[in-house]
């Protein structure tokens, strides 16, 4: 190593403590951030398909209540014929519940607490709150719920 000339000052290169200290809470920072909105998109994205899979067994539980004269069970029952998949279980891991009374088919599924407020503005869905999740139910009717069931041409097909 050369010695210093007279007046310059010794070059040290390396960095500080204190330097290395604030550039990881800068990039702790900087994570935190970038996991939360992660985790927020990848929820209403569940959240959206839920619905979406809970409107599509609502109207084929219609359709099997009109051709069979009976509710589905479950919703395995509802496939192929009138979904092309069973659709059993919502992407947060709950089952899917189909309740069927005087021409009317509700659908309900739990999700995280608090999560179908943050993300549903519709008028459509219903929710009710728990203690842990929140159930949120899905109800149809057949299109003339004074005429028991109904023949009237299948418009829709259902697939997932």
């Amino acid at each position: 190593m050369l010695a210093p000339q007279h007046g310059q000052e010794p070059s040290n290169r390396g960095y500080t403590l204190i330097e290395v200290m604030a550039v990881v809470a800068i990039i702790a920072v900087v994570l935190s951030i970038v996991i939360g909105g992660y985790k927020t998109r990848i929820n209403k994205a569940k959240f959206e398909q839920t619905v979406d899979e809970m409107m599509s067994l609502a109207q084929a539980s219609l359709d099997f209540y009109n051709s069979q004269g009976n509710w589905p069970a479950t919703p395995s029952d509802l496939a192929p014929t009138f979904m092309y998949t069973a659709v059993s279980y919502s992407p947060f891991g709950g089952e899917y519940e189909i309740k069927g009374l005087n021409n009317t088919a509700t659908v309900s599924a739990t999700v995280p607490l608090g999560l179908a407020k943050n993300y549903y503005k519709g008028t459509l869905l219903e929710i009710s709150p728990g203690a842990a999740n929140d159930t949120i139910l899905i109800t149809q009717r057949l299109p003339n719920e004074f005429s028991g069931r109904l023949d009237y041409e299948k418009k829709y097909t259902y697939q997932q």
